[in-house]
């Protein structure tokens, strides 16, 4: 509950327009930036622009593969800033 209290969790840095989406993962998985949930079958996803770009499974702070994780952070960023948004979604009771 603690993290609920404290939220929102935003999180800045910069990152070059050609970075990939896998590589801005990879550096949110090196500071363990999603929550580990209690429980099994429930997953977070990235969302960019409205569009899903990630999935991630379980506690798992690295992606299921999929092409959009090769794409440059420049073809999704608005004005040079790319947003991302991860939402919860819990297992099926």
């Amino acid at each position: 509950m603690g993290d609920d209290v404290e939220a929102p969790h935003y999180y800045f840095f910069s990152a070059e327009a050609n970075t990939s989406l896998s590589t801005i993962f990879s550096h949110l998985s090196s500071r363990n930036y999603l929550a580990s949930v209690a429980g099994r079958n429930h997953s977070w996803i990235a969302v960019v622009n409205g569009d899903v770009v990630a999935t991630f499974l379980g506690n798992s702070q690295i992606p299921v593969p999929s092409d959009s994780l090769n794409l440059a952070i420049s073809a999704l960023s608005t004005q040079n800033c790319l947003t991302i948004r991860f939402k919860y979604k819990s297992a099926a009771t």
